[in-house]
């Protein structure tokens, strides 16, 4: 039960810092990989095949897993569409690197030019026909109260984590890792 309160504090702060650093417009042609609408699109596949979920939390060490049957994978993947970084204030703040093998795109890879930003890193790996095989976003913020890195991680064919740890200027350090695995 502490676990849960822990986490669902860590999540609200976590949801609030993120709505109070984001510029909200969306560019609607967007230069760089849109987050949001892939993200959408995973919802989708997910719940029209019924995707169940297999789910551990580690919060400081204490574990705890779970199978969801009935799964809102809109409120599970909210994390990973915020990190889209299509936002008008943005589009000249992030450098673009294309990494190729085989002549074949296999990685974009976006780097913050600013330090201040969240989303620092956003990572799209491609595999076979280009389809997407792995997302890593690393982000991280700074408060009056708070420091705070998050790696988070998706791959359609398997789930996703996500790592985060918090240093916090009123209490102990805070780390959790979300581990979740399509069923």
């Amino acid at each position: 039960m502490r676990i849960r309160r822990s986490l669902t504090f860590i999540v609200l702060s976590s949801s609030f810092f993120i709505a109070c650093g984001t510029d909200q417009a969306i560019v609607e042609n967007p230069p760089f990989f849109s987050m949001s609408t892939y993200i959408d699109q995973e919802i989708e596949r997910l719940e029209s095949a019924g995707t169940h979920l297999e789910k551990s939390i580690t919060f400081n060490g204490a574990e705890e897993s779970q199978t969801l049957e009935d799964v809102n994978y809109e409120r599970e993947l909210e994390m990973f569409r915020q990190a889209d970084i299509n936002r008008p204030a943005w589009l000249d703040k992030y450098e673009v690197d294309s990494i190729m093998g085989d002549g074949q795109l296999q990685a974009i890879l976006y780097r913050a030019l600013d330090e201040t930003l969240r989303i620092q890193e956003l990572r799209i790996e491609h595999g076979v026909n280009q389809s997407i095989q792995r997302i890593q976003v690393n982000s991280r913020s700074n408060t009056v109260l708070s420091d705070s890195e998050q790696e988070l991680i998706y791959a359609p064919e398997e789930g996703y984590e996500i790592h985060s740890k918090q240093e916090n200027r009123t209490s102990e350090p805070v780390a959790i890792t979300i581990k979740a695995i399509f069923l």
